[in-house]
Order: C-alpha cells, then sequence, then structure tokens
C-alpha cells in the first residue's frame, strides 16, 4: 500500500516492564513474555548440567518451541499496535533507534535480561515496521537521546525527573508514567522530521490503556 503522506505521528516507547507503551496512552505488559522466557532459562540450566547427547536434542527442541511462542507474542503486540495506529489515523509510527534501547537495559537488567529484551525489541519492531508498510504507514527510527528524561509537556530536560516508573518533571510539575512519557518525547522527536505534522496523543486526562 503507498505511504501516506500527510497526517499524525504516534510514537512508541520499548521496555522491560511493558514491552511497549504508545503516545495515545495504550501499555503492552512483557510479563507473560518474560516469564514464559524465565521458565525456559530455569529448565535449560537444569538439562545443561547433563551433558548428554539427549540433554542436548531435548535444548534444541525447547529453543524451537521458546522462539515459537515468543513470536507468537510479538506478532501479537505488533498487530495491536498498528491497530492502535489505525485507529487515531496515525501515518508515522516512530520509534527509538535500538542503539539507545541496548545502554538502557544494561543498565537496568540482568544479561540475561539484557538478552531478553534485546531479541524481543529487535523482533517486535520488525514485525511493527512490515505490518506498518501493510497498511501504508510509515515508521521512522528516532535519536533515544533524552526521550526518558525530557518533559513531553515543558521540554525541559533534567536527569531527575524521572524515577523508576514514575516521571516529575522538576520544571512544572507535570507527573506521569515514564513509560507514558517517553513515547510522547518518541513522537515529537518524529514531529521534526515532518514539518506540518501532528502528534498524536490522547487528551491530557485521558487515563493510560493497560493491555495485557
Amino acid at each position: 500500500m503507498p505511504i501516506k503522506e500527510t497526517g499524525t505521528i504516534m510514537g512508541v516507547d520499548l521496555g522491560i516492564k511493558n514491552i511497549a507503551v504508545t503516545s495515545t496512552g495504550k501499555f503492552f505488559k512483557a510479563g507473560v513474555l518474560n516469564d514464559k522466557r524465565r521458565q525456559y532459562a530455569e529448565r535449560r540450566s537444569k538439562i545443561q548440567r547433563k551433558g548428554t547427547r539427549s540433554a542436548h536434542l531435548l535444548l534444541k527442541r525447547m529453543s524451537k518451541r521458546e522462539n515459537s511462542f515468543s513470536r507468537w507474542v510479538l506478532h501479537n503486540i505488533s498487530r495491536r499496535i498498528i491497530e492502535e495506529a489505525k485507529r487515531v489515523g496515525a501515518s508515522v509510527i516512530a520509534m527509538e533507534n535500538l542503539k539507545g534501547i541496548r545502554e538502557r537495559t544494561k543498565k537496568r537488567g540482568k544479561s540475561h535480561r539484557h538478552r531478553i529484551s534485546l531479541w524481543a525489541f529487535s523482533k517486535l519492531q520488525k514485525f511493527i515496521q512490515y505490518k506498518a508498510l501493510e497498511e501504508g504507514i510509515n515508521v521512522q527510527f528516532v535519536d533515544p537521546k533524552y526521550t526518558s528524561q525530557r518533559c513531553s509537556k515543558c521540554g525541559s530536560v533534567c536527569q531527575s525527573n524521572r524515577n523508576g516508573s514514575v516521571f516529575r518533571c522538576r520544571m512544572c510539575g507535570y507527573q506521569v508514567h515514564a513509560d507514558y512519557n517517553a513515547s510522547k518525547n518518541i513522537a515529537l522527536e518524529g514531529k521534526s522530521s515532518f514539518l506540518g505534522w501532528v502528534v498524536c496523543k490522547p487528551a491530557w486526562n485521558r487515563e493510560p490503556v493497560v493491555v495485557h
């Protein structure tokens, strides 16, 4: 489908607890995916200690099942993100460059969680990208610098604005979920490359929607 040349931009922030949060206020939890991969990791550790050929074959089968389940979850999340973009009439979906996410996960999680997150982020971005193009929606990757520290309401940047999942601007006092604030900053970053376009976000009094 031809790419639309005018319209609105929806930002998508990727994270560990919430694997995706849109600037329209939808939260997609990573709990199911993280729990399943954690279970596989524990089983894999026990089987590896045996060191037998049958154990090796079992590990290969487990790996295929794990990847199949993870891909199924990510396909469903990407589909719902595209549905959200279509619902609000977004013509561009903006996401962070994975290089920035790589640094973020190193700081927040153990090495195993870091690898899981990178795999999931990369797959999810690819699924979003090809599904978006099928719908005529463009995908833009933006510089992740300061997206988690900048206030999406007044634009001020301060490292202490974010405390875990809470974002509270030291300048204007605006308080909101940190991932939600980041998703709106991502949309704003995308807007700078499309003059005359509108950032797709809900009214300030709208409650975010959590999708499990």
